[in-house]
């Protein structure tokens, strides 16, 4: 699906999934009010920082199959937007949230007063989640001032 000339260098996937991303940027919408250019931008530019050579042949090559597989029916730039949704909830949302529950436990291991409930939204502890977007925080629900149980 992607080349019938032969396997091609991680430069030259790159430079065609970013050609692909130049061309649809004004078609791209939107993913829980983050921007799919952005995303798939990122995953590319991410993995290539990373070092990550095979992360940039996957990403690149992600989005020119989702962008070929949308050409026949005049749908690529959804096919776009559903590869960005599917990254930014099942591998980046759940990194980004890891980090916070991980700081989270540590606040809490080190917390001088054991008898005080720690609560994710009093003003004694940060509030990590809001920067999150409140319609991707929708897709997790939460109860408001539940205590996190200290053991």
């Amino acid at each position: 699906m992607m080349s019938d000339a032969g396997p091609e260098t991680n430069d030259q996937l790159k430079r065609r999934a970013k050609a692909v991303l130049r061309d649809m940027e004004s078609m791209l919408t939107s993913v829980h009010e983050v921007k799919t250019y952005g995303i798939l931008d990122a995953m590319v530019v991410g993995a290539e920082k990373a070092g990550l050579s095979s992360g940039v042949r996957y990403a690149a090559a992600a989005i020119i199959v989702a962008y070929q597989k949308g050409e026949g029916s005049n749908s690529s730039a959804s096919e776009l937007t559903k590869l960005a949704q599917d990254w930014l909830l099942f591998f980046l949302l759940p990194r980004i949230l890891s980090f916070f529950v991980c700081k989270l436990l540590l606040m809490v291991g080190q917390s001088k007063k054991p008898t005080e409930p720690l609560t994710l939204h009093n003003r004694r502890s940060p509030r990590p989640l809001s920067m999150f977007p409140k319609s991707l925080l929708k897709l997790f629900p939460r109860r408001r001032d539940v205590p996190i149980s200290r053991k």
